[in-house]
């Protein structure tokens, strides 16, 4: 009985991990990833590269909850942060530009 339930628990989880995957969960992850290095930017400033992605993975791992942690490992969320990070740059940029 038990292996059944087991089987059952990680069909679950796996038919979970697409539904939100496919929701837009990654979507709203790259938003609030978007925010959080605003933030840490902010904070921060430059120079402090290692104490930005740390400040913005913990407050990351700090909102999300825990199970979401096996959905998405840390590679996935570093390449999250840094195409969050180059999305900024890009925005900061074009504001530039529209300042000029």
């Amino acid at each position: 009985m038990l292996p059944f339930l087991i089987c059952i628990a990680a069909l679950t989880i796996l038919v979970l991990a697409i539904f939100f995957g496919r929701s837009g969960l990654a979507r709203q992850a790259k938003e609030i990833l978007l925010g959080l290095v605003a933030e840490a930017e902010s904070l921060f400033g430059e120079g402090t590269g290692s104490i930005k992605f740390s400040a913005v993975l913990a407050r990351l791992y700090a909102a999300m909850p825990s199970f979401f942690r096996f959905f998405f490992s840390k590679e996935r969320i570093s390449a999250w942060i840094e195409e969050a990070l180059l999305t900024m740059k890009q925005c900061l940029s074009e504001a530039e530009d529209n300042d000029l």
